[in-house]
């Protein structure tokens, strides 16, 4: 075992800078590709020296711990590597964009980056600093984020697997629960939403169904804006974020879990009719509902924007909004200016 540690170890000279035993040690506390090295490494050891329980248990561990399967039974040769686990999957996409070529690294390759050029400035200082420092400081973001939009319940939401998911790696999903949360009083907060995911947008036709053209327009406005200003300092990157999404577009082969949720185009519509319905009824709650239907790409991950859900009930049942288009009750007679 030892002997395999050693030489798993002299691997991560191939992507560390950081002399022994600093290289070690931040990996160590920070890297799950290594720290599943070094659970199947003494979870082996415990197997096949016939040790019950043990073996077994380290493989669960390790498996939650990183996202990284390995049975403990399993022979692997020195030299062993991992690039990634579960914590900061995603996460590590949003730190490592080459801002001269942003969209240098393919759709469906670890660390493509997927969102418009806005926002490469700030994966730019996401990239100054140190890994370690950035990660921990994106997961405490998501945690803060779960913490506000579960209130009283975040403790519990977190118990959710896809939410806990989520918050490990790294994705921006439950930022688009906030958005979505925010933008009902603060439009400009759709910005967000429209340069990400883009399809989600169409639950802007809540606005519409409350005739809330104000809203609209600030959300419209404020995209548009930081579009134009972002398109003057780099054209050449917008032209490939939109070859990229007419690409993504027209995939012939969508993924598992995208054919299970159904054709993009029959989601939009639903989403759209969800919408426009609650706005003109006045309730809010089905738009989390809708907003995760209109994701582009859906997954498992991606049902933890319904935990805007515990915020948007509470707002429906301490700030009712009228009907937009009801009618007086039989009987009632309006009062006339006296």
């Amino acid at each position: 075992m030892w002997d395999n540690l050693r030489a798993d170890t002299r691997r991560l000279r191939d992507i560390k800078s950081k002399p022994a035993p600093w290289y070690v040690l931040e990996s160590l506390l920070f890297e799950n590709g290594y720290q599943a090295v070094v659970l199947h490494r003494l979870a082996h050891w415990f197997k096949s020296h016939r040790i019950p329980v043990l073996g077994p248990a380290l493989a669960r561990w390790s498996h939650f711990l990183t996202g990284v399967d390995i049975a403990p039974a399993a022979k692997i040769g020195p030299g062993l590597r991992i690039a990634h686990g579960t914590w900061g999957y995603d996460a590590y996409a949003y730190s490592s964009v080459d801002p001269s070529h942003p969209y240098a690294i393919t759709m469906n390759v670890h660390g493509a980056y997927l969102y418009a050029p806005v926002f490469v400035p700030l994966t730019t200082l996401f990239g100054w600093l140190p890994y370690p420092v950035y990660l921990i400081g994106w997961t405490a973001l998501l945690l803060l984020t779960l913490a506000w939009l579960g209130r009283g319940y975040a403790a519990v939401l977190f118990l959710v697997p896809f939410v806990a998911f989520e918050v490990l790696a790294g994705n921006i999903n439950l930022l688009l629960a906030a958005a979505l949360v925010i933008g009902l009083t603060r439009p400009a907060a759709w910005a967000f939403v429209l340069l990400t995911k883009v399809t989600p947008g169409v639950c802007l036709l809540w606005f519409v169904g409350r005739r809330d053209w104000r809203s609209i327009a600030v959300a419209v406005g404020v995209t548009a804006v930081l579009a134009a200003t972002s398109f003057v300092v780099a054209p050449g990157a917008w032209q490939e974020w939109l070859g990229r999404l007419a690409t993504e577009s027209a995939r012939a082969d969508p993924g598992p879990w995208a054919a299970l949720a159904g054709p993009l185009w029959v989601r939009l519509s639903v989403a759209a009719a969800i919408s426009l319905v609650a706005g003109i009824w006045g309730v809010r709650w089905p738009l989390a509902i809708a907003f995760t239907m209109a994701l582009p790409n859906p997954s498992p991950q991606s049902l933890s924007v319904l935990v805007a859900l515990v915020p948007l009930i509470a707002l429906d049942r301490r700030e009712p909004l009228e009907h937009r288009h009801r009618q007086p009750a039989l009987g009632t007679v309006a009062a006339s200016p006296s």
